[in-house]
């Protein structure tokens, strides 16, 4: 063995457990020789029995690590073995994997950081189960799985992200926010009102006494817009009602602030680079009530986030089944089930997400909001075609104008039941002349100022081409 090549050595050391690959090198010079070749080093996945001595191996072959992954159960917990300093030895490293995170393990393995590691381009953070649903309440488990977004900046060319909750701290301040249209109270929420010549006005609450917009259902849109049996008489009216454009005011244009709200998202450095996202939800402050404003799927703040994305990915979050009941009679994939539909994505959340991310080419759904009771298909694909010249073109598609993503190809996988999924699927059509009357309707009735800019934008196209 002794006469082998080091690169031969190096190969059968590969599937040695750590502890074993060390003791090797005191058996000869030429062991040693191999044990501290740096290729041997380039991929590390300490078991967690080796977890203790993980700092040792870090501090001395560190700088050779490119691929790190870290899983903990059990009795041994990261927190307890690896501290974020030392990661700052691996200065080749573009992957790191790390999971096991429990209790309040994450939020105290932030806070301690205070590095930079350039070199990283991938990060997965894995956490035991969280989120917890009761017969009358529910736990996001945002305190067990919450990654602060200020954290990232110590990865400044980070280009692949999968986490679970992304944390943003409160501030005091005010809170510029593009596209969080609803509201904590009554007092808070500024109304919009089409008005007979087509144009939106700005009203408070107290003039629109007798509406409510929360009637007015999205898929019936999609299913209404993908009917080929419209007359002829109102295609021609929304039509003509199109081309005198949207005439939105400044107020529905503009992004406005949150007049009476004394919040602020704290001034986070945007992830330039990154171009992949895999997450649960964005929470702000405590975050305990899901599909609130304070945790949700905010593809405005991602916007600032990362204004690079072209991968999105929205999971559910991690159940923790032992920690929940089941009624008599209820199965285990039954409680499953109940869960991911209580924490599934609306339609709402995904509207004119390619108009707040410009890059965005894939998005995953992995179950998608549906009220008909019908199980999910994970298989759902769609392709959305759009145009490639980046002109609008009588090809758009109705579900592509909903996305903002008229101007490119655009793939949509999501859970839903086939029911769900074949009316997206009819909306997946050519758009009409009445489309952009329709959408402007919706978008007013429900207060998506993201939607209305897009229209508001097309609009302006369609009138420039002409």
């Amino acid at each position: 063995m002794n006469r082998c090549p080091l690169d031969a050595l190096g190969n059968c050391l590969a599937f040695c457990p750590l502890h074993e690959r060390l003791r090797c090198a005191s058996l000869a010079r030429r062991w040693h020789e191999a044990v501290m070749e740096p290729s041997l080093w380039a991929q590390l996945i300490p078991e967690p029995e080796d977890l203790a001595s993980l700092n040792s191996l870090l501090r001395r072959f560190g700088k050779n690590v490119r691929y790190l992954k870290i899983a903990s159960h059990g009795p041994f917990r990261l927190s307890a073995s690896l501290k974020p300093e030392q990661l700052s030895k691996c200065v080749q490293l573009e992957e790191l994997f790390l999971g096991g995170f429990r209790g309040r393990d994450l939020e105290s393995f932030c806070q301690s950081a205070s590095f930079c590691l350039e070199s990283l381009k991938s990060l997965t953070i894995e956490c035991d189960p969280y989120f917890n649903l009761g017969s009358f309440s529910h736990n996001t488990g945002t305190h067990m799985a919450s990654l602060p977004a200020s954290w990232l900046s110590c990865f400044p060319n980070l280009e692949s992200l999968v986490c679970d909750y992304l944390r943003l701290e409160v501030t005091p301040q005010e809170l510029p926010l593009a596209a969080d249209c609803e509201s904590d109270s009554a007092d808070e929420e500024i109304l919009f009102r089409e008005e007979p010549s087509g144009e939106v006005r700005e009203v408070r609450e107290d003039e629109a006494s007798g509406a409510n917009p929360s009637q007015v259902s999205l898929q019936e849109v999609l299913v209404e817009l993908g009917d080929e049996a419209e007359a002829e008489a109102a295609e021609a009216e929304a039509t003509q009602a199109t081309r005198r454009g949207l005439e939105l005011p400044a107020g529905a244009i503009l992004p406005r602030e949150r007049r009476e709200r004394k919040e602020e998202v704290e001034n986070v450095q945007p992830m330039a680079k990154l171009t992949s996202l895999s997450f649960v939800a964005v929470v702000r402050g405590q975050g305990s009530t899901w599909n609130s404003p304070r945790c949700r799927c905010d593809v405005a703040v991602l916007a600032l986030l990362a204004p690079a994305l072209e991968r999105l990915q929205i999971r559910s979050p991690n159940i923790a089944l032992g920690r929940m009941s089941r009624r008599p009679g209820q199965r285990m994939d039954g409680l499953i089930r109940v869960s991911r539909h209580f924490c599934s994505t609306g339609l709402r959340d995904l509207l004119a997400a390619g108009y707040l991310l410009p890059h965005l080419k894939e998005l995953k759904v992995e179950v998608l909001k549906d009220d008909t009771g019908q199980p999910w298909d994970t298989g759902s694909v769609l392709t959305v075609p759009g145009s490639k010249s980046g002109r609008p073109s009588s090809g758009t598609t109705h579900l592509a104008l909903a996305l903002g993503v008229q101007d490119r190809n655009f793939q949509l996988c999501v859970g839903a039941s086939e029911q769900l999924a074949g009316k997206l699927r009819l909306a997946n059509v050519p758009a009409g002349g009445s489309s952009i009357a329709t959408f402007q309707s919706f978008a007013v009735a429900e207060q998506h100022l993201p939607l209305l800019q897009l229209l508001q934008r097309y609009q302006d196209k369609l009138t420039a081409k002409e």
